[in-house]
């Protein structure tokens, strides 16, 4: 089970719905639906429709370790796995662009950010946290997650000119791929012949 992107956003102004939709609609409109888990009233999710920032009731036992007297608290619906030291799996440039807009756009803005699983807690993501992370992800991406894989059929990428990562195994069955330009083959008979998967 991966680890997913957890944001907040706390504010001492008193939010209603109706302003944090109209902040939904920018945001979104921004930075493309696509970027958020957004459930529409047409969705066959059985979920609570919800745009890609909510308001959230106050719960002192579930926001605790939030600002005292924020009066509003606004969830960001993430659409990426967590990003951060030890994990190098989501969409980090994505998470610090919402970031700072949260931060741009909303009076007295604190950006919360962390992931889904109890080790990985939210922390402010200030300014400071934010160019820390780009740095980073700047000399790391994703590598530490693409990793460096078993490469014993001796696979070298033609454009990139790097050993191709393997990602699948199987009887007689192995699928590699450049972690870079994404080129991917595959075999399916212990490797005396190779393909390049069709596209779905």
């Amino acid at each position: 089970m991966g680890v997913d992107a957890v944001m907040y956003v706390t504010t001492k102004q008193e939010l209603t719905e109706d302003d944090v939709l109209s902040y939904a609609y920018d945001l979104s409109e921004a930075f493309g639906a696509g970027s958020f888990y957004i459930v529409r009233p047409d969705d066959e999710f059985n979920e609570k429709p919800h745009h890609c920032l909510t308001l959230v009731a106050r719960s002192p036992e579930d926001y605790e370790y939030y600002i005292p007297d924020a009066v509003s608290i606004i969830q960001v619906h993430l659409k990426s796995r967590y990003y951060g030291n030890g994990y190098e799996r989501g969409d980090a440039p994505t998470i610090l662009a919402v970031a700072a807009w949260l931060e741009s756009r909303i009076p007295g803005a604190t950006v919360w950010y962390g992931g889904d699983y109890s080790g990985v807690s939210e922390i402010p993501f200030n300014e400071e946290e934010r160019q820390q992370l780009w740095e980073y992800f700047c000399q790391v991406g994703h590598k530490s997650y693409t990793g460096v894989s078993e490469n014993d059929a001796g696979l070298i990428c033609d454009l990139c000119k790097k050993p191709l990562v393997r990602y699948g195994w199987g009887e007689g069955y192995a699928a590699y791929r450049c972690p870079s330009c994404e080129y991917t083959v595959e075999t399916r008979d212990g490797g005396e012949t190779w393909d390049k998967p069709k596209r779905i």
